[in-house]
């Protein structure tokens, strides 16, 4: 891990991943969000699941969802990418209960 959680600061956790791995979704959902508009973040994808709960993953290289689609647990989602700046590749994950960051670590296997 690159960068761990800490509430109200730093939303999410950072992952170093090689450049050009392969990114699941956490669980199924809709994609509410896949675009590379937002700058520093690469190609963004925010799935939205059940009760309220969403996930964000960041710094992609390449999506491989489009906004509207669903997706299923473990769903390859994207390939990862590298952050700017940055010379490791890195996956950026965020958790959120309706508009509460959650500890990223809970979720994962």
């Amino acid at each position: 891990m690159v960068k761990g959680f800490k509430s109200g600061n730093k939303k999410g956790i950072e992952i170093a991943v090689p450049s050009g791995t392969s990114v699941y979704s956490a669980a199924a959902g809709q994609v509410i969000y896949s675009s590379n508009d937002i700058s520093g973040y690469g190609y963004l994808i925010i799935i939205r699941h059940s009760n309220d709960v969403y996930t964000v993953y960041g710094y992609n290289r390449k999506a491989l969802v489009q906004t509207g689609s669903f997706v299923g647990r473990k769903e390859k989602i994207a390939v990862s990418g590298t952050p700017p700046g940055e010379h490791q590749g890195v996956l950026h994950f965020e958790v959120r209960e309706g508009k509460t960051d959650v500890d990223p670590k809970l979720y994962l296997p």
